[in-house]
């Protein structure tokens, strides 16, 4: 790309946010940073490429649903369904649905799950839930369990989910039994670690790379650590000898010169702008702003 030593910015200003940043470095001959830094000096927003919608397509939708899934539907972001439904002023499905008469659909409430009994009215399996807590009703299970004799004594021995896996039911029903008859939940027991084997180790290596070792949580590691006012494990900042490679700054991009150096891009990027060298761009200078 041809740059240009001086941008005479009253020829592009009226230009900023019509176009991206990309599109308008392109025709001023520039990098798209100067393009961005420029916008923002002068509190432009950024340009958004939308694509167009034929809204004549999509107008007898609006308020027919919630906005979300007419945006699904057409395929755009929510927002704009939103916006275009105001516009015309049209109120929102939830607002245009006619308040729920409970009392004459109120007998469905736990005789099916909340999603069937959502199905059957029209609305949301929400409101479904939320009748149905006022009125003090339990869900629907998929299955019924006739003789907890069978299952009480495994209660608490294992996860809610796990036993409710075995019986075949959801785990909220095997919680509720477990708690009415008032044995706690199920714990899984710790490994006892034997710190006089490793208590060696702390703060010579990562707490991550110690908790491999062991076999144990990083969390372990670290409050045994901290326990014993050991301090944690930093690693050597490389040493480089910059009087050997600071004739190389500038003159090839940063992660190349790290490639050479054998140290990281970040290294290379702090040096020079502590010398305050201008970065490579190809051989060709950048504009300034």
């Amino acid at each position: 790309m041809k740059c240009v030593n001086k941008i005479d910015w009253s020829k592009w200003d009226h230009l900023l946010g019509k176009d991206t940043d990309r599109s308008l470095a392109k025709d001023i001959g520039c990098a798209v940073i100067t393009v961005s830094l420029r916008r923002k000096k002068l509190g432009i927003s950024a340009f958004i490429r939308q694509f167009f919608l034929d809204w004549v397509k999509y107008e007898h939708l609006l308020g027919t649903d919630i906005d979300r899934r007419i945006a699904k539907k057409i395929g755009c972001v929510t927002n704009r369904v939103t916006s275009k439904r105001k516009e015309l002023g049209i109120p929102s499905y939830t607002a245009k649905n006619p308040i729920i008469d409970w009392e004459k659909l109120d007998h469905f409430a736990g005789t099916k799950t909340d999603p069937e009994v959502a199905k059957i009215i029209g609305c949301s399996t929400r409101t479904v839930y939320d009748r149905r807590i006022v009125l003090n009703i339990d869900a629907k299970q998929k299955c019924k369990i006739n003789d907890w004799a069978k299952w009480d004594h495994l209660l608490g021995t294992d996860t809610d989910y796990k036993l409710a896996k075995k019986i075949g039911c959801a785990s909220a029903t095997v919680s509720k039994r477990r708690k009415k008859l008032g044995i706690p939940d199920f714990v899984k027991p710790q490994k006892k670690i034997d710190w006089i084997k490793y208590e060696h180790l702390l703060g010579t290596n990562t707490d991550n790379k110690i908790a491999e070792i062991i076999g144990y949580s990083t969390t372990c590691i670290r409050r045994k650590r901290n326990a014993l006012n050991i301090p944690p494990f930093l690693p050597k900042s490389e040493f480089i000898n910059w009087k050997k490679w600071d004739h190389l700054l500038g003159t090839k991009s940063d992660p190349k010169i790290a490639k050479i150096i054998k140290c990281s891009p970040k290294s290379v990027y702090n040096r020079r702008k502590k010398l305050n060298i201008a970065p490579y761009r190809g051989g060709q200078q950048g504009p300034s702003c």
